[in-house]
């Protein structure tokens, strides 16, 4: 029989850090992790540990096959990430400004971020950036950080939410949109507030029909017309932010207006067969791509989300989106405020 894999996320988001702070910190939790592991003879069983950051937050996932571990890893991980050492935090610099050194984007992906450099004053090349602390400052900067770090837990189909944030943002964000464009590529971000898990999946869904499928609306108004091959959209979070980030290949095209591929009202004018044929591929690609890390990590980021819930029930809302719910989201978005980068 096929045993359970669970699951428990540790989240830090950026706050007013650099980002290359959260990654030091990522390091050292992992290798604080699985010392400890091994003092507590706990090395063979079956634990795995993997960390990720990005632009906003550092992610850590844990992976362990018996729900009896649950208690003692959490154990663990507090531990990891309140016991820093001096002499990690040394060991750990050397090994981090290495893995930095190798700058593995292209101008695909640095072009589909520029729009983050407007919306979010921020800079996908901030990631390969080192910065010179010395060893107590880090020390100090990292007995903070510990404040500010969620941790949720999953097993079966639950997500129970361990420990919160101490910072919660105290007001609505406003939307914003950037465009940016080179001889290759014109990339577009759509920057949306979110305030719970139904409009995290409205933005996803929104994200989908413009850009996800050879259905979607950058295939049939611009790419298939101008006989283009790459465009695309990605959804992320941002600081508790949606993003829709869209890029489409602009070689050889003399003129191109983001108004000519999605004009106000494109999405009210919807036939409901055609919204419907949108809503059930948008489940179907949600099962086949969105993967519990993927959905954790992004909902962590989200300030207004329960203690504790089913994924199933929280994707049921998938259900309740109308037409109506998708135009309300994309009237938000005033192109004639887009910024240029």
């Amino acid at each position: 029989m096929k045993k359970m894999i669970n699951e428990i996320v540790v989240q830090l988001q950026k706050e007013d850090n650099h980002i290359w702070l959260l990654h030091l910190w990522e390091h050292c939790v992992i290798r604080n992790f699985e010392r400890k592991l091994l003092e507590q003879d706990l090395d063979d069983q079956g634990i795995i540990i993997n960390g990720r950051t990005f632009l906003d937050a550092t992610t850590i996932e844990i992976f362990y096959p018996e729900i009896s571990l649950k208690s003692r890893i959490l154990s663990i991980i507090t531990q990891a990430m309140t016991d820093i050492s001096s002499n990690l935090i040394e060991n750990e610099i050397p090994i981090i400004t290495d893995e930095i050194s190798y700058i593995d984007i292209d101008d695909e992906e640095k072009t589909i971020y520029d729009g983050l450099r407007a919306t979010e004053n921020d800079n996908i090349l901030n990631l390969y950036e080192s910065i010179d602390f010395p060893v107590e400052k880090i020390s100090d900067k990292f007995s903070e950080l510990v404040n500010y770090v969620k941790v949720a837990e999953f097993s079966d189909d639950k997500l129970d939410l361990k420990e919160r944030s101490s910072s919660v943002r105290t007001k609505r964000v406003e939307d914003d949109c950037a465009v940016s464009k080179n001889s290759n590529f014109l990339s577009l971000d759509i920057k949306l507030w979110i305030k719970d898990t139904r409009e995290y999946l409205i933005g996803y869904f929104l994200a989908f029909m413009i850009g996800m499928t050879e259905d979607s609306i950058v295939q049939k108004r611009y790419l298939s017309p101008n006989n283009k091959y790459l465009g695309y959209t990605q959804y992320i979070m941002y600081n508790g932010n949606a993003h829709i980030l869209l890029l489409i290949d602009v070689k050889n095209i003399d003129r191109i207006s983001i108004m000519d591929i999605l004009p106000n009202g494109i999405f009210s004018n919807m036939s409901p067969k055609n919204f419907r044929r949108q809503l059930n591929g948008f489940k179907t690609y949600i099962g086949l791509y969105l993967s519990k890390y993927d959905l954790c990590k992004d909902i962590l980021k989200i300030d207004d989300i329960p203690n504790s819930f089913s994924i199933e029930h929280l994707l049921s809302d998938i259900d309740t989106i109308t037409i109506d719910d998708i135009q309300e989201f994309y009237e938000r978005v005033k192109f004639s405020d887009l910024k240029k980068v």
